[in-house]
C-alpha cells in the first residue's frame, strides 16, 4: 500500500502554486517601491495649458533686465562655497539660495542669506553631495532669480566658478 504524502511534500502542488505566489509577491513589492519613491513635482515654475506646458521665466527675465549676475566658487573639497552677487538692487534685504537635486527632492538644500554690504557669502555644504544640482538664487520677495547648474564631485568643477545668471 502506498503512503499518502502531506500536501506540502507534493512536487506538483509547488509546480502549480509557485507562479501565482511569485506574481502576488512581485505585485506587492512593486506597489511598495512605487509608494516609497513617488514622482516629485518639478522644481521650477511651469503651467500646464491644454496639452502644452509653458514655463514662467518672468523672474529670470527680470534678473536679466536688472543686469544681475553671481558667481559660486567651490573649495577643492566641495565642503564650502563662496557666493558673490554683482549689481544687487539697494532695496534687497535677504537672499535665498536653493540647491535643488535633479532627481530627489528630499535632498534639496535651502540657505537663507542675510544681506551684507559687499554681497559676499560663505556657505557650509554637507559632505554627502553628489549628482546634478540646479542652483537658484533669489531675494526674499522672489522678484528675480539667477540660475545655474552644478555637477557635484566633478573634479573639473572643484575650485572653479559656477556662473549664475538670469534669462532663458
Amino acid at each position: 500500500m502506498t503512503q499518502i504524502k502531506p500536501w506540502y511534500r507534493e512536487p506538483w502542488f509547488w509546480l502549480v502554486a509557485l507562479p501565482p505566489i511569485a506574481a502576488v509577491l512581485g505585485g506587492v513589492t512593486t506597489v511598495v517601491i512605487a509608494v516609497q519613491n513617488a514622482d516629485s513635482p518639478v522644481a521650477d515654475r511651469y503651467d500646464k495649458i491644454g496639452f502644452g506646458v509653458n514655463t514662467d521665466n518672468s523672474q529670470d527675465q527680470r534678473a536679466l533686465a536688472l543686469g544681475l549676475s553671481a558667481e559660486l566658487r567651490l573649495d577643492s573639497d566641495q565642503q564650502r562655497a563662496y557666493l558673490k552677487i554683482y549689481s544687487v538692487p539697494p532695496t534687497t534685504d535677504n537672499f535665498q539660495l536653493d540647491l535643488i537635486h535633479s532627481t530627489d527632492p528630499r535632498r534639496d538644500l535651502h540657505f537663507a542669506l542675510p544681506s551684507n554690504p559687499d554681497n559676499y557669502f560663505r556657505i557650509e555644504l554637507p559632505a554627502s553631495l553628489n549628482g546634478r544640482w540646479q542652483i537658484h538664487l533669489s531675494p526674499a520677495d522672489q522678484s528675480w532669480r539667477l540660475r545655474g547648474q552644478w555637477l557635484a564631485n566633478d573634479p573639473a568643477i572643484s575650485g572653479s566658478n559656477i556662473e549664475l545668471r538670469g534669462g532663458p
